[in-house]
């Protein structure tokens, strides 16, 4: 099994002094809105639908310098959205023209791993994971988004039709990169950086509009066409500010 990371992609033990402090914060977003699972929420086609899971992996969270090496914030992430999580690290004095992270597990760390190898604090352990493994499928779960929808747009009616996006395979892992505007972090200084992920996108992707009265379970074996067309909406979702 390969050993998962715990220090920079570049090598260097970082300094103490000198360095800059950069903190980047993930967070998912409806409009301008917080996103909160349990919320009622209306989508392009005028559903009412309500989130009840949403959870993803996010891989080897990098700064990546603008001579194309990197460092590492975080090596793996399970993120429950719509719990903001923040994360610091330390960089030298440079250009770092992008933020880069994958949604889900690389291949190399997915398929054929034992989770109970791992500690219990780590993301990929039996305990981390929290029900984001296939022992049936011999791999980890992606993303997980589901809940239950009003199809005909009452307000006062129930939701009452479930749809269910459990994404995850080594095809559908996807990377996002979303570039710094203003790429020099100096020595000293600190830098924050806002990621969010704009939960409407999910559905209303900029390319693809996934219609759930239609296009509503995939557990990827069966459905494989329609969790790959959710996690591409899913890498378009992500926004830096």
């Amino acid at each position: 099994m390969v050993p998962f990371i715990l220090h920079s992609c570049d090598g260097n033990k970082q300094k103490e002094t000198g360095d800059a402090r950069v903190t980047i914060r993930i967070d998912a977003r409806v409009g301008t809105e917080p996103f909160e699972p349990g919320v009622v929420y209306t989508e392009s086609n005028g559903y009412r639908y309500r989130v009840e899971t949403f959870q993803t992996y996010i891989s080897m969270l990098e700064l990546v310098r603008s001579d194309g090496s990197s460092v590492l914030v975080r090596d793996f992430i399970m993120a429950t959205m719509g719990s903001p999580q923040t994360f610091e690290v330390r960089v030298p004095e440079g250009d770092y023209g992008s933020i880069r992270f994958y949604l889900g597990v690389p291949a190399e760390y997915n398929k054929n791993v034992d989770p109970t190898t791992y500690p219990n604090s780590h993301p990929l352990s039996v305990q981390g994971s929290q029900g984001m493994f296939w022992h049936w499928n011999t791999g980890y779960i992606f993303t997980k988004f589901d809940g239950k929808a009003d199809l005909e747009g009452l307000e006062g009616n129930l939701l009452l039709d479930p749809f269910a996006f459990h994404c995850g395979d080594d095809p559908l892992l996807r990377l996002v990169e979303l570039p710094i505007s203003s790429p020099l972090i100096r020595a000293d200084s600190e830098r924050n950086f806002q990621v969010h992920c704009q939960v409407e996108r999910l559905l209303d992707g900029e390319q693809d509009q996934i219609d759930i009265a239609v296009d509503y379970l995939t557990h990827t074996q069966g459905n494989f066409l329609l969790a790959r067309r959710f996690m591409d909406n899913f890498a378009l979702a992500f926004e830096l500010e």
